[in-house]
């Protein structure tokens, strides 16, 4: 599978280099915490989700998705999406890391008491919980270990409320750097949700968290089953944001 994986993440890479495509986010003016701010953040994502899975021949949300390459060609845009989901009976995803311009097909390596390790071709990987970002290796920064059980829960419940998080970091020197952030779960607006194998509604969620002067905000979209089939989540001050969007739960 990852051989395969392997080919696909070069056609897709390639594929958006050409395309002139920059995947980056630019910070909300807006208070995150505020129903204006948390519209031009949601909306923010769904568009540079739909600009990125429009390169790959899907659409995500409402309206109209841009028109794919022809799938007949080789290596094409639709072709990538379909091999993804043929290699495999399992669960995929698209990742991007939105800093570094790097966008990757991932599948489930290994599960293990509730956690996924999902793994790129090149054997980076990112461990969740849920559809929560726990964990990373090989990233650099990398967060070892995280505790966001209460988050976990409230989020799939599609609840509001406060909650804290616990993360651990690897430092440069090989050290193990914590840091404990105050959270809160705010609804959004309802969504719908198409991208490869998953065609849901879904209902939006800010997790905004502070540790000052660091604010994190991260976004999901959850279905009425309790699955984020969508997210944007921070991952470290270096790596900064991933965006997640599944292709087959």
């Amino acid at each position: 599978m990852i051989g395969i994986f392997s080919n696909l993440h070069q056609n897709l890479t390639r594929m958006l280099l050409v395309s002139g495509l920059t995947v980056t986010l630019s910070a909300c003016g807006n208070d995150p915490n505020s129903g204006v701010g948390m519209r031009a953040a949601f909306d923010l994502m769904k568009g540079v989700s739909a600009q990125i899975l429009a390169k790959v021949g899907v659409s995500i949300g409402g309206g109209e998705a841009a028109a794919p390459a022809p799938s007949s060609s080789a290596g094409g845009p639709l072709a990538l999406v379909s091999e993804a989901l043929t290699a495999t009976d399992g669960k995929v995803m698209i990742a991007i890391l939105e800093t570094r311009n790097v966008v990757a097909i991932m599948g489930v390596a290994e599960t293990n008491h509730g956690y996924e390790t999902w793994e790129a071709a090149d054997r980076r990987s990112l461990i969740l919980k849920d559809g929560v970002l726990t964990a990373s290796r090989g990233l650099g920064d990398d967060l070892m270990s995280s505790r966001s059980d209460a988050s976990i829960a409230m989020i799939r419940a599609r609840a509001e409320g406060h909650t804290t998080r616990s993360y651990n970091f690897l430092t440069g020197m090989g050290q193990i750097s914590s840091l404990d952030v105050q959270c809160e779960i705010i609804e959004g607006s309802k969504d719908h949700v198409a991208a490869g194998e998953v065609d849901v509604d879904a209902i939006t969620f800010a997790e905004i968290c502070i540790a000052d002067p660091l604010k994190i905000q991260n976004l999901y979209w959850v279905d009425s089953k309790g699955n984020i089939v969508k997210s944007r989540q921070w991952l470290s001050s270096e790596v900064g944001y991933v965006l997640f969007q599944h292709l087959r739960l």
